[in-house]
C-alpha cells in the first residue's frame, strides 16, 4: 500500500469510536478470516466477548476511545472496585475453551498499555492502529481490500493507489514519441471495436468497454496531475508496447493485457486484469491503438 490509501486508511480507523470501530474491527476480521471461522459478538452483556476467532483460541476486545487515558484503558481491561474488566470477563467465561485474548485500539499504542497487557496472566496480545494497518496490506488480497475500502468509502483512494505505481513504471519506461509510429485520425472506441471484433465477439467487448469506462474519471483524475508531456509519454509507451505485439487487433489487446497483468500484479486478479485495461484505453483517450482496419 501507498501513501495515499494508508493515510486515508489511517484516518478513518482514528475517527472510529465505541460501536463503531467495533463494526470495522468486525468487517476486517470477517474479511481476514472469513464467517465461518470469525463469530462478531455484539450486545452489553457480551461477557467480555466482542469476537471469536475459532482456528486461533482467541477472544477479542476492542477499545476506542475519542482522547486516550491510560486510567481508563486501565478500568476498561483490569475494572474497578465497582465494574468487571473485560479481561476478568473473559477469565471467568471463555479462558478455559480460548486461551487466547486481544485487545484492539484504535490508535498507536503505549508503552503503558503494552506493559499492561504483557503483565497479564496467559496469552495475551494488544494489536494497535500500524498493526491494524500491515494486516490490511499483508493479509487481505488485493479485492479484500478493495471491499474494505468501499465499507470505509474511501474507494477512490484505493484506485488511484492501486493505479499510480502502473502509470509511474510507464513512465519511467517510455520512449521518445518521434520514435512510435501512431495514427492521429481519432476512431470512437464502438467503431473500434465494430471493426475489430467478429459479430459473435461484439457483445461481450461492448459490455466489458462499459464496464471500464464507468472508471476513466478516477484514471483522469491521476493523469491531470502530470504534466501533457508525461501524458504523452504515457500513450506512446502503451502503442509502442501494443506496436512490439504479433496477431490482429483482438489478440493483440488480449496479450497486452496479459503482460501487463504479468509485470504488475503479484496475483491472480481478475480486479487487477480491469484497472490495467482502465489505465491504457483511457491513457490514449479511448482511441486504443493503431491497426489495419
Amino acid at each position: 500500500m501507498k501513501d495515499l490509501f494508508k493515510n486515508a486508511l489511517r484516518i478513518q480507523i482514528e475517527s472510529k469510536y465505541g460501536l463503531d470501530f467495533e463494526d470495522f474491527i468486525d468487517n476486517l476480521f470477517l474479511l481476514r478470516y472469513g464467517s465461518n471461522d470469525f463469530i462478531p459478538i455484539r450486545g452489553e452483556k457480551d461477557k467480555g466477548n466482542d469476537g471469536t476467532i475459532k482456528s486461533e483460541k482467541k477472544i477479542i476486545a476492542c477499545y476506542a476511545p475519542k482522547k486516550y487515558d491510560f486510567n481508563k484503558f486501565k478500568q476498561k481491561v483490569i475494572g474497578s472496585h465497582r465494574i468487571k474488566g473485560d479481561y476478568a470477563k473473559y477469565e471467568d467465561n471463555w479462558k478455559d475453551n480460548y486461551p487466547n485474548w486481544e485487545i484492539l485500539v484504535n490508535h498507536d499504542i503505549s508503552p503503558d498499555q503494552l506493559n499492561l497487557i504483557e503483565n497479564l496472566e496467559g496469552n495475551t496480545s494488544i494489536v494497535g492502529l500500524k498493526q491494524i494497518l500491515a494486516i490490511i496490506e499483508n493479509d487481505l488480497s488485493s479485492n479484500q481490500r478493495r471491499n474494505l475500502a468501499e465499507s470505509l468509502d474511501i474507494s477512490s483512494m484505493y484506485e488511484q493507489d492501486y493505479l499510480e505505481d502502473v502509470i509511474k513504471d510507464l513512465l519511467s519506461q517510455a520512449k521518445n514519441p518521434s520514435l512510435v509510429k501512431y495514427s492521429k485520425d481519432l476512431v470512437p472506441p464502438y467503431d473500434k471495436i465494430t471493426l475489430n471484433f467478429s459479430a459473435e465477439d461484439r457483445d461481450g467487448i461492448n459490455s466489458e468497454m462499459k464496464l471500464v469506462m464507468q472508471y476513466f474519471g478516477v484514471i483522469s483524475d491521476i493523469l491531470s496531475h502530470y504534466s501533457d508531456q508525461e501524458n504523452n509519454l504515457i500513450k506512446h509507451q502503451v502503442i509502442s508496447d501494443f506496436n512490439d505485439l504479433d496477431g490482429n487487433f483482438k489478440t493483440k489487446l488480449r496479450n497486452l493485457t496479459s503482460r501487463y497483468v504479468k509485470n504488475y500484479s503479484k496475483e491472480d486478479d481478475t480486479e487487477y486484469k480491469q484497472y490495467i485495461t482502465e489505465v491504457y484505453q483511457n491513457g490514449l483517450k479511448k482511441e486504443i491503438f493503431e491497426e489495419e482496419f
